[in-house]
C-alpha cells in the first residue's frame, strides 16, 4: 500500500474480471491496476532457468518477455511452496 500511495494510487488495488463467450469457448480477462510485470526480470529468470542464453533474452521484445510466463515450468518465485513456484499454472491457463 505504501508503494501505491507514493505514486498517487489508492492504498487498495483493484482487480477486474471479465468473461465473454466466443463460440463454444469462454474467454476470461483478468486485469489489475498494479505496476505490471518487469520485462527485464522475466528475461533474467529465463536465463537463470536455462530457457535461453543472455543474448537471446536481450533480443526479446517486452511483449515476448511477458509471454515467457506461459512457458511450461516458468516461475518467478524464489521459494517453492505448496501452491506456487513450481511453474505450473499459466501455461495450463493458456492452453485450456
Amino acid at each position: 500500500p505504501d508503494e501505491r500511495e507514493k505514486i498517487g494510487k489508492p492504498r487498495m488495488g483493484k482487480v477486474y474480471l471479465a468473461a465473454e463467450q466466443e463460440g463454444d469457448h469462454i474467454v476470461l480477462s483478468i486485469t489489475d491496476d498494479g505496476g505490471g510485470m518487469d520485462p527485464a526480470m522475466l528475461r533474467r529468470k529465463a536465463v537463470e532457468k536455462g530457457l535461453m542464453d543472455t543474448e537471446a533474452a536481450d533480443r526479446l521484445s517486452d511483449t515476448e518477455a511477458f509471454n515467457l510466463i506461459f512457458h511450461p515450468g516458468f516461475s518467478t518465485k524464489e521459494q517453492i511452496s505448496d501452491v506456487s513456484g513450481r511453474g505450473v499454472g499459466m501455461d495450463v491457463v493458456k492452453t485450456k
